[in-house]
């Protein structure tokens, strides 16, 4: 099961649209997750400073770098475009 979600933001860092989708699939006992994508008109190189404390580098997948958020938040990956950051956040309710 899933559903598309089109949102509209307005806060300090960030206002404009996005889009997600929230799904339920299993994770062992429970069954819940969401991916949310963020265009931020700015380089990725600038956007982990707004992710919460505690957020780390995890990997890169070639040139999209991989993030444990913090706080236990799921993980974002950056990908870059042109002069703006894409930034794809996943999440699980489950945790």
């Amino acid at each position: 099961m899933q559903a598309l979600v089109g949102m509209d933001y307005a806060t300090t860092q960030y206002n404009g649209p996005a889009a997600g989708v929230i799904f339920a699939a299993p994770t062992g006992s429970a069954c819940e997750g969401m991916v949310r994508v963020v265009p931020f008109a700015k380089p990725c190189t600038s956007v982990p400073a707004m992710f919460p404390p505690n957020s780390k580098i995890s990997d890169n997948l070639g040139q999209v770098a991989v993030y444990e958020l913090g706080g236990n938040n799921g993980q974002a990956l950056l990908l870059p475009s042109a002069q703006s950051c894409i930034v794809i956040s996943v999440a699980s309710a489950a945790q």
